[in-house]
């Protein structure tokens, strides 16, 4: 102020009185004179000159099916019952620290279940599971398939569903391709089986390697209809593994940023993609600076390159991807700034396309609450103390 000489509030006096002064008695008209004064002394080019292509925004929900749902309930259930501790004996700063590191690993388990997790708390799951099935009368199990009260059980599924032997072969008949998957939760699209409600063993060793969540199925889906891949038909449930592994064909030049919080949730998207046979590049703060400007260099270049994967925290501000019209943000960010600077990427000045963003959200969980959370800040003074109940 001083500098440019804007009287009255070049004053030092005077700018503390009429705005922080106010600001700290929590007026509620400090924040619109402040704006006031900062919009008379800005220039700014807003997006609302620019005339650019329309932006639409698709949100993307997911519900978690089979072993993601127990994994995600058995965690939360766990958070719940620390806050409520936490409540009762005095919230102080380890506690919050502990509160905000379960919350953490819920937003893992939307993004893809248990691969994201630590393994402490992978053994931790473990040993409770394994101490819950042990505990289990032979007379009260039933196959999760057919109902029956059988002892003849498969004993080695990794997600824990109790399934008869004679209903695992039956159905490992009718679909060969899947193999000794667990035919609960491997995501049949045709069969709708309720999953246990008890807590999931896991198994450190998967012979069938790392399968796509149900937010990764989502993506693949929608990258496969974007392109061309796949039909725009609805949406459902359940995603069969053979429908995602099929060979890609081109037939037009849509190009899609997806970006991610972690890198190793990259690492896992990264799994399937090269699986279902996408031509794609990656870009993330592990690389090395000629490495990160040649794939983005031939994502920008090579027409066949049509997928970037990209950590929002090293790609969300600073560069042009204008090539792209069309972003995936795998989670919500609790900072909606984070969101609209990795969409500003895309649809910005030079920009000739119509730019599509999707954001995958999972129902009923803590991905809710984070988007709900950015209303208590809004000048009508809404809150989110009811959105608890999506955790």
């Amino acid at each position: 102020m001083q500098l440019l000489r804007v009287s009255p509030f070049d004053n030092p006096g005077t700018f503390a009185y009429e705005i922080v002064q106010s600001i700290k008695n929590n007026e509620k008209s400090a924040f619109m004179k402040l704006r006031r004064l900062i919009a008379c002394l800005s220039l700014r080019r807003t997006k609302d000159i620019l005339n650019l292509p329309p932006r639409r925004l698709h949100m993307e929900d997911i519900n978690l099916t089979g072993y993601e749902k127990d994994l995600y309930d058995a965690m939360s259930s766990r958070l719940l019952a620390r806050i409520d501790g936490y409540l009762q004996a005095g919230v102080n700063k380890r506690s919050l620290a502990h509160v905000m590191e379960q919350i953490l690993r819920l937003r893992q388990i939307c993004n893809h279940g248990k691969d994201l997790l630590p393994p402490a708390i992978l053994d931790m799951i473990a040993e409770e599971a394994h101490d819950l099935h042990e505990s289990r009368s032979k007379d009260d199990i039933e196959c999760e398939v057919c109902g029956r009260k059988v002892p003849d059980l498969m004993s080695d599924l990794e997600c824990g569903h109790l399934v008869c032997i004679k209903c695992s072969q039956r159905l490992q008949q009718e679909q060969p391709e899947v193999g000794a998957a667990c035919p609960v939760c491997s995501g049949f699209a045709s069969q709708e089986i309720s999953a246990p409600k008890t807590l999931p063993v896991l198994n450190s060793s998967d012979a069938r390697g790392i399968e796509p969540s149900s937010k990764v199925s989502r993506l693949v889906r929608n990258l496969r209809m974007l392109e061309g891949k796949g039909t725009q038909s609805a949406p459902t449930k359940r995603y069969h593994r053979s429908t995602l592994h099929a060979a890609p064909t081109r037939t037009n030049a849509v190009h899609s940023v997806v970006f991610s919080e972690w890198t190793s949730m990259l690492d896992l998207v990264q799994i399937t993609l090269t699986k279902c046979g996408f031509n794609f590049a990656r870009i993330d703060g592990q690389m090395k600076a000629k490495e990160w400007k040649t794939n983005l260099h031939r994502f920008s270049t090579d027409d066949k390159c049509t997928v970037l994967l990209a950590s929002i925290r090293n790609a969300g501000t600073g560069i042009d991807l204008l090539i792209a019209n069309t972003v995936h943000l795998l989670e919500p960010q609790w900072n909606p700034m984070v969101e609209e600077q990795a969409f500003d990427r895309v649809h910005r000045l030079g920009q000739k396309r119509p730019v599509e963003m999707y954001r995958y959200v999972v129902n009923d969980s803590i991905e809710q609450v984070s988007i709900a959370f950015r209303f208590s800040f809004q000048p009508d003074g809404r809150t989110f103390s009811d959105s608890y109940a999506f955790i």
